[in-house]
């Protein structure tokens, strides 16, 4: 776990260092990398920086559906734990699957397809989001 949070420390300050370079590598003094590619960045230490936050912060079923929203289909709950807890999700417990699963189960905008397979239940024309974001 401490190896994790040197990782994502060494990519904090890789991206800080790059931050603090960008406005003597050409362009205006205001305009960051981000601005001259056109809101896209293709730093590698930012990429994954993102891809570890992404779902930093949300409830499981929360950041499943932005996962079903990428991915679609079904997912396994084993892959979707590997894919929640790269991108920042903590889940305390023993068995981090068996409380992934329940959580779905639990909740009626996924639905059970096979023994810990899940599926995102869209409502057609529903005027609700899925993710409530305080």
């Amino acid at each position: 776990m401490t190896t994790k949070y040197l990782e994502l420390a060494e990519t904090l300050y890789r991206v800080e260092i790059e931050k603090a370079k960008s406005p003597l590598q050409g362009g205006s003094a205001g305009e960051t990398e981000r601005e001259k590619k056109g809101g896209e960045t293709s730093d590698p230490s930012q990429l994954i920086l993102l891809e570890r936050t992404k779902y930093a912060g949300l409830s499981v079923p929360q950041a499943a559906i932005l996962l079903f929203r990428e991915r679609g289909g079904t997912i396994h709950a084993k892959e979707i734990y590997r894919q929640l807890e790269i991108g920042g999700v903590r889940i305390r417990g023993k068995t981090p699957v068996t409380s992934i699963s329940t959580s779905l189960s639990r909740d009626g905008r996924f639905r059970k397809v096979s023994p810990n397979t899940y599926q995102l239940v869209e409502e057609a024309g529903s005027q609700t989001p899925l993710v409530n974001n305080p």
